[in-house]
């Protein structure tokens, strides 16, 4: 089946449901072709269906039964009735609906899934693209993560001499850290793929990459957007729209489209005036993560008047006390500055702010070492789990001095804290006021 939007034509797989091809009608050029010399390589989606025997049972698009495929107006629905993962119902229903919005060169996907089954969906891979084999070549083709990342999509496979599980073929890139933009292009000499989530409000995701060759030579590429998401018994998930089109240039392409959808409805918060006039703001260590000292705390007016001779007079001070407790041996909660420190960073503060220098501070209020007297006495009860219910943990390389980055078992390996929990909200509400 053939759908095209402007200069997109999409083919999709009857008998799968894949996204089988992508043709430029402008150049005439194919830059996706599942097909090519007998490969299998159209996907769709792959639906996470955990079980305590086996952790990341899947379900996948391709490998099910051919879906049935209606037209609603402008619309194509292809739906699955029961997802099967190696040939066991799950009772998962899946529908994408695929549309072509007027005057555009996108084609935009979505999934619906309904769960019937006894237990739950907890990630979700769409719209998957496999397939890929190139336009240019190594050091001509380029995948443009959000507007920050670049990934040489010809690096498969790492030689970093692990193998087990194709770990030396896959790649994942997170988002909101590793992309600044929900979107990603894939391009080469003369054209490219744009591929870009469009969700109505905030969301975590991840970029999905991987060579499908595995353990064979060759490149196969295929990518998709990870959703991670939780669907309990009895319960229905949406996706956003996820559009997918074709152009003739780079990944700018891709970044105006995104910024283009922005526009129609972001308006940015007003803030205050000296922060929209503000070209950046000067980032300064007094103490590191585990306490290195770089400046003294009396020397906040000295640093924010070498900012301020580079125009920049927004100042934010990263110290010891407020940056966690990734190295933070000492039983201090954040702010804990005694009387003397404290007095000494006051006049700083006011200094500064008196000869025209706004100062903030980073705090990180997110992580808790088990160790200490706060986190025994409110913080246990409130934190981020796993999807097994194991709390969530970050050990983070906080040496600023070392050979090793972090010396083996010098710790301490915190615990992530809910933002959503009572007692987070508290103590930002009592040490911020």
């Amino acid at each position: 089946m053939e759908l095209r939007n402007g200069r997109t034509i999409l083919t999709i797989d009857e008998r799968t449901g894949s996204i089988a091809r992508l043709t430029d009608s402008r150049t005439g050029r194919v830059h996706l072709d599942a097909c090519e010399g007998g490969r299998s390589d159209g996907r769709l989606f792959r639906v996470l269906l955990p079980v305590p025997e086996w952790s990341s049972r899947y379900a996948d698009s391709h490998e099910q039964a051919a879906p049935t495929i209606t037209r609603e107006g402008g619309k194509v629905l292809l739906r699955w009735d029961n997802l099967k993962t190696r040939d066991e119902p799950a009772g998962v229903s899946a529908e994408t609906a695929i549309e072509m919005p007027e005057g555009s060169d996108e084609v935009r996907f979505t999934l619906k899934i309904a769960n019937g089954g006894p237990g739950p969906v907890a990630d979700i891979l769409f719209p998957w693209l496999g397939g890929w084999t190139g336009i240019g070549g190594k050091n001509k083709d380029m995948m443009i993560l959000g507007a920050k990342t670049s990934f040489h999509p010809h690096s498969f496979p790492f030689h970093t001499g692990t193998t087990y599980a194709r770990l030396h073929q896959r790649a994942d890139f997170g988002y909101p850290l590793t992309l600044y933009a929900p979107w990603v292009d894939l391009s080469g000499p003369g054209g490219g793929i744009s591929y870009i989530v469009y969700p109505a409000s905030p969301q975590n995701g991840a970029v999905s990459v991987q060579n499908l060759a595995g353990y064979g030579p060759g490149l196969r590429l295929a990518y998709g957007w990870d959703f991670p998401t939780v669907i309990r018994p009895g319960e229905q998930w949406t996706s956003p729209p996820v559009g997918i089109s074709l152009h003739g240039g780079d990944w700018k392409e891709t970044a105006d489209r995104w910024r283009a959808w922005m526009e129609t409805w972001f308006v940015p918060p007003a803030g205050k005036r000296e922060l929209r006039e503000s070209i950046g703001f000067q980032n300064v260590w007094l103490r590191g993560f585990d306490g290195t000292p770089f400046r003294g705390l009396d020397s906040v007016p000295a640093v924010a008047a070498a900012g301020r001779k580079y125009g920049v007079n927004q100042l934010c001070i990263w110290d010891f006390i407020t940056l966690g407790n990734y190295s933070k041996h000492a039983d201090r909660d954040l702010l804990d500055y005694s009387p003397e420190e404290r007095s000494v960073l006051s006049r700083g503060l006011a200094q500064a702010r008196t000869e025209g220098t706004n100062v903030n501070a980073l705090i990180n209020f997110r992580l808790g070492n088990p160790n200490q007297t706060l986190f025994k006495k409110e913080a246990h009860a409130e934190l981020i789990r796993c999807f097994d219910g194991s709390p969530r943990m970050e050990p983070y390389p906080t040496n600023h001095f070392h050979p090793l980055v972090r010396p083996c078992g010098f710790g301490p390996s915190t615990y992530i804290l809910s933002a959503c929990a009572k007692s987070f909200r508290a103590r930002v509400l009592r040490q911020t006021r």
